[in-house]
């Protein structure tokens, strides 16, 4: 993680990027991708997602209303995941 400045300043120069991955999420078996943070913008990469036997692939971004917005696909299905950090919603 990067910033520079104070109070306010601080979180708004902040500026990040990695990997994560995860087991045992809510929907997920597994999830795993790559991340940049440019505060307030969230944007993921090369996500690998596994539901149930299925494994998903796609990108995702926050949105201009802050909103987190994913997109996956596995050959024919499709898979949105949308909200806030806080709380997404599978479709």
């Amino acid at each position: 993680i990067e910033t520079a400045g104070t109070g306010p300043e601080l979180l708004s120069k902040m500026r990040s990027e990695g990997s994560f991955s995860g087991r045992a999420l809510d929907a997920f078996k597994t999830a795993s991708g790559c991340y940049r943070l440019a505060w307030p913008r969230l944007k993921l990469t090369e996500l690998q997602v596994m539901v149930d036997q299925d494994m998903f692939v796609g990108y995702g971004a926050t949105q201009d209303d802050g909103r987190l917005l994913v997109q996956l696909s596995s050959g024919g299905k499709q898979m949105r995941v949308t909200g806030t950090l806080a709380q997404l919603v599978v479709e």
